[in-house]
């Protein structure tokens, strides 16, 4: 029995009763708060390599844009730089 719940329930089988569902409720509920971290976390990593992924194209685009515009321009130099 712990403390707090000697001090809120004067009866012994009540605190009993109460103490142990108080434990039960904090074990359920860190449960699912690291359930829902851990699926967050999912998630996030799932969405960060879609957007790099994206990211990739768009420099690729960007390049090819860039060496477009030079061959327009009349130079025959590539443009690689990012």
């Amino acid at each position: 029995m712990c403390a707090l719940c000697a001090s809120i329930y004067p009866q012994r089988r009540l605190r009993f009763i109460s103490c142990h569902y108080f434990f039960f409720a904090v074990e359920e509920k860190k449960e699912k708060t690291l359930n829902n971290i851990m699926s967050a976390k999912t998630k996030i990593r799932y969405e960060i390599s879609e957007l790099n992924e994206r990211l990739k194209k768009s420099k690729e685009e960007i390049a090819k844009f860039k060496d477009e515009i030079v061959k327009l321009e009349g130079g025959d130099a590539e443009y690689t730089d990012l």
